[in-house]
């Protein structure tokens, strides 16, 4: 059998870098301010410090802060562009929902009895 296991998988998930970005459980976790923020942020997919302002009817110096906790975090991106300074959100990659191709048949033989295991007949129902 081929591929990674159910085991590796969530080994890859705990270990992530906030260099993969974030998933939007990540979001979940963080306080509300920043999580409404962020939200508007992700809403628009680029914005400045201003616009943010604008849309969340926040001061300009609070969304300014709020912008680089998230960027600390791993949240956002920050790129300076040629008058002003963007902020996008760094989401993760979304991983493939494919099924390994042997998958079927790697349960079937899991779930197989073994020639040593009894197999107990169907319990007969009392109607």
């Amino acid at each position: 059998m081929s591929g990674k296991g159910l085991f590796d998988r969530l080994q890859e998930e705990i270990e992530r870098t906030p260099d993969e970005g974030i998933t939007f459980s990540d979001v979940l976790e963080l306080p509300q301010e920043l999580r409404t923020l962020f939200n508007q942020l992700a809403r628009a997919g680029e914005a400045t410090a201003e616009e943010l302002a604008e849309v969340t009817g926040g001061d300009l110096d609070e969304v300014e802060h709020g912008l680089n906790e998230l960027v600390e975090r791993g949240f956002v991106v920050q790129e300076q562009m040629e008058q002003a300074v963007i902020y996008r959100p760094h989401f993760a990659r979304r991983r493939s929902r494919k099924l390994p191709l042997g998958i079927w048949e790697a349960l079937e033989e899991l779930l197989e009895p073994s020639p040593d295991e009894e197999v107990a007949p169907p319990a007969e129902s009392r109607d």
